[in-house]
């Protein structure tokens, strides 16, 4: 996927954070989201936009039951990480 420049009309930044334990992402465009336990915030890595824009389609981020591990992807099924325990967690926001 990719994200908007900074400073596009109807977009936020996307924000990333790290845990080197799990070497797992967690990414929100939410601005007062609190970093996840053992997670170490990276910054922005773009911008993300916060309702459709034409051309846009959802990111969605899917996480894992047991190990919390965190999956992103366009297709709203999951592309079978369903099977393998991942739950829908949220519509991170719309890319292009």
């Amino acid at each position: 996927f990719r994200l908007f420049k900074e400073n596009t009309p109807g977009t936020r930044k996307l924000l990333r954070w790290y845990h080197p334990g799990k070497g797992d992402h967690y990414y929100s465009s939410d601005p007062n989201a609190k970093a996840l336990q053992g997670y170490i915030p990276e910054g922005s890595i773009g911008n993300i936009a916060t309702s459709k824009l034409p051309g846009t389609r959802e990111l969605y981020r899917w996480r894992h039951g047991v190990t919390g591990l965190h999956v992103y992807t366009l297709d709203g099924t999951g592309e079978g990480y369903a099977k393998k325990g991942y739950k829908l967690d949220a519509i991170v926001g719309f890319v292009r």
